[in-house]
């Protein structure tokens, strides 16, 4: 029988040693099909080939499939910082780091030192939820710049005074009200200012995610939720039951919860993105009446007057007034 790669029994064997071997094809074919990896091939001296995955193919290979809780929260949805959470995916174990993505942007990115053990049969890879970590999905990285696609599961890391400074949750002093975004921003127009083709029922404020937020007016909160649309957020009703507001997208469940009563100038959370969001902003609604018509009737009026009657002043008693009257005058 003639030996493969020997086209005549009395030839000699020639073997071309800047091919890969069939072992090595073999598995260069085979990686994309469990995996997505492609290795490169690295010559040597004597010709010959090997597989040396670079960082970004290591990086292309890994996919963080699940996140558990194994200490400290009771599940990702309450991922306090200094819990402890688990890794699961391809390929894992190369990683170096753990990337908390958090909203948009890198920005909010803060990693955290990947373990690799071993339990039984079993490699675990956990890390630890840093302090500043913020909600959202995670990433593993294998080298400075280089890392995996963000995972497809998110964690929630609860807003508590454990990791917010304590400036952003000082209420504003005076009476209000106050313009909502403490920072910079921008105003919106065409499809994210009130009205337009898309019905479109309050005004957007773009500002870098992150940004501190405050209740504009003083009420009671009668909303504080998730919705896929708004993402996270508050609806209050303003005291004096002529109008509500809400404040939606922000990169966090708010700070005030349902039931309560709030100053103008109270903390209430920050800037995100989180639901149907094109980009961090506040979307910010005036409602005549009832918010969302809850517990009565309501009509949404354009906030643009209002919010830049807010952004040029602190807040004093005449601009209060004229709040109200710019609400009933477009009702």
């Amino acid at each position: 029988m003639r030996s493969v790669g020997s086209p005549h029994p009395s030839r000699p064997r020639t073997v071309l040693r800047t091919q890969p071997s069939r072992r090595l094809v073999g598995a260069a074919v085979a990686a994309p099909l469990l995996s997505g990896f492609v290795a490169p091939q690295v010559a040597h001296a004597d010709g010959g080939v090997s597989l040396t995955p670079s960082a970004a193919s290591q990086a292309r290979s890994m996919l963080v499939r699940k996140i558990t809780c194994m200490s400290g929260c009771s599940s990702i949805a309450a991922a306090q910082p200094g819990a402890t959470l688990r890794f699961q995916g391809p390929m894992l174990q190369s990683g170096k780091r753990v990337v908390y993505l958090g909203g948009a942007g890198t920005a909010d990115d803060v990693v955290a030192a990947l373990h690799v053990k071993k339990s039984g049969a079993d490699t675990v890879i956990t890390a630890l939820v840093p302090k500043r970590a913020a909600s959202g999905p995670v990433a593993i990285e294998v080298a400075a710049g280089t890392r995996s696609k963000a995972s497809a599961e998110k964690i929630t890391v609860p807003v508590t005074a454990m990791n917010i400074p304590a400036a952003d949750l000082t209420p504003i002093a005076g009476t209000g009200p106050f313009f909502p975004v403490r920072g910079a921003y921008t105003f919106g127009t065409g499809v994210a200012a009130f009205g337009g083709a898309r019905h479109h029922q309050g005004e957007d404020v773009f500002a870098k995610c992150g940004t501190p937020l405050v209740a504009a007016e003083g009420g009671t909160v009668m909303m504080n939720a998730f919705q896929a649309r708004a993402g996270n957020y508050l609806a209050i009703d303003v005291d004096g039951d002529t109008h509500d507001e809400a404040y939606m997208h922000l990169k966090d469940p708010a700070l005030p919860p349902v039931g309560t009563h709030i100053a103008a100038g109270t903390p209430i959370g920050f800037v995100g993105d989180t639901g149907d969001a094109d980009g961090c902003h506040l979307h910010f609604e005036f409602w005549v009446g009832h918010w969302q018509n809850v517990g009565g009737p309501g009509t949404a009026v354009d906030p643009l007057p209002v919010l830049k009657l807010w952004a040029a002043g602190p807040g004093a008693a005449a601009a209060r007034a004229t709040s109200a009257t710019a609400a009933r005058a477009q009702g």
